[in-house]
């Protein structure tokens, strides 16, 4: 698996989400449905705030892309909830992204933890993947690596402003720190002055 790890608050995830609706051609879709509702393809960013996925999710971004170029088509599979009894959606495709917020670790904590951004390659689809291999064979695995180039070059040398190891800081994540927020590295609370913290 492809997986690229970054200090995120919400405008900083909207960042992304522009870039990747503006300058690439994926759909994008919320990974789950809202309970007994139809799952979600969004067709912009200002789509896409208006909607209320962030309250669905806790108030962060839980969502997955499909490259219209890899030659697939996604699948929803719907299931049906233990408790409630109400149904659920869920997306998948064998090559698709996902971009999961960390955000605060709780709702009252101080910590920013690391949002991903994630995806499937070859070997590991192969590997572990429900679909069958003709289906495999159909996707075009270079240029979902194209695509997926394009968005890590995106947030590692555009957006960051920062960086924590390989780990980068996007600029709403990083205006933020201070007295009341920090970044969680492992047991490591880091701050703006903090030596592992390096300043683009």
């Amino acid at each position: 698996m492809a997986q690229l790890n970054f200090f995120a608050v919400t405008s900083d995830i909207e960042l992304v989400l522009d870039f990747i609706f503006e300058q690439t051609d994926c759909r994008v879709f919320e990974a789950y449905s809202r309970p007994a509702h139809r799952l979600r393809e969004f067709s912009s960013l200002a789509e896409l705030q208006t909607s209320g996925v962030l309250e669905v999710n806790h108030g962060r971004y839980f969502l997955r892309m499909i490259p219209r170029g890899v030659g697939t088509e996604p699948k929803v599979r719907t299931f049906k909830l233990k408790k409630t009894g109400q149904k659920r959606s869920e997306i998948n495709a064998p090559a698709m992204f996902q971009i999961v917020q960390g955000g605060p670790a709780k709702p009252r904590s101080q910590a920013i933890v690391t949002s991903t951004f994630s995806h499937w390659n070859e070997a590991g689809a192969r590997q572990r993947s429900l679909y069958p291999n003709w289906l495999l064979a159909r996707t075009d695995w270079k240029y979902m690596r194209r695509v997926s180039g394009r968005i890590h070059r995106h947030i590692k040398n555009k957006l960051a402003v920062a960086k924590v190891g390989f780990q980068p800081v996007l600029p709403g994540a990083f205006e933020q720190l201070g007295d009341t927020l920090y970044l969680a590295d492992g047991p490591n609370k880091l701050s703006k002055d903090s030596p592992e913290l390096e300043i683009l």
